[in-house]
């Protein structure tokens, strides 16, 4: 025979404080970061056309760090030898032309802030490896600060709420 059983369901801010810290950390920690995979392809992207060949990279712990070669005719190029070095290889272009031009993903752009930068003042570019080891720390802090967020107790509750999740008394989601 059938039967109705009513069950009542809470929004994460109606639910108690341990049970929320709970529901936040299990949130946490069952799910991968979503955005990696785009962040990755940024930087593959980059590699193909700048003079470089990342050798290594992190982000978060044990540190933030990416080690790479550059082409050894061009690391040293400074000031408006640079310039016409980035000009005559197509980074101006690339980089007032288009938004996100490498796979259309914000790191994209990060990448291009330091390039950006050295084509507006070239008497700035200290070295054309120095140019490139910006733009590569710039990636790998907005990487970071990009993960930080999503992993933030803000975030997963921006999450939880835009979707509209709810939760029994004990804090497991409902389905």
């Amino acid at each position: 025979m059938a039967r109705t059983v009513e069950i009542t369901l809470y929004k994460l801010d109606e639910l108690d404080e341990r049970t929320q810290q709970n529901v936040v950390d299990a949130w946490r920690n069952g799910d991968s970061f979503l955005w990696a995979d785009e962040w990755q392809e940024s930087l593959n992207a980059f590699e193909k056309v700048a003079p470089i060949k990342v050798r290594d990279w992190s982000v978060g712990y044990p540190g933030t760090y990416v080690t790479f070669d550059i082409d050894e005719d061009v690391a040293n190029l400074s000031g408006m030898t640079a310039y016409r070095w980035l000009v005559q290889e197509g980074w101006e272009q690339i980089t007032r032309n288009q938004d996100c031009p490498f796979t259309g993903y914000c790191g994209d752009e990060t990448l291009l802030d330091a390039i950006r930068a050295g084509l507006a003042n070239p008497a700035s570019i200290s070295s054309l490896r120095d140019l490139f080891r910006e733009a590569l720390h710039d990636w790998a802090k907005a990487f970071e600060a990009d993960y930080d967020y999503w992993d933030s107790e803000e975030a997963i509750r921006e999450d939880i709420e835009a979707n509209d999740f709810e939760f029994h008394a004990d804090g497991t989601l409902a389905r």
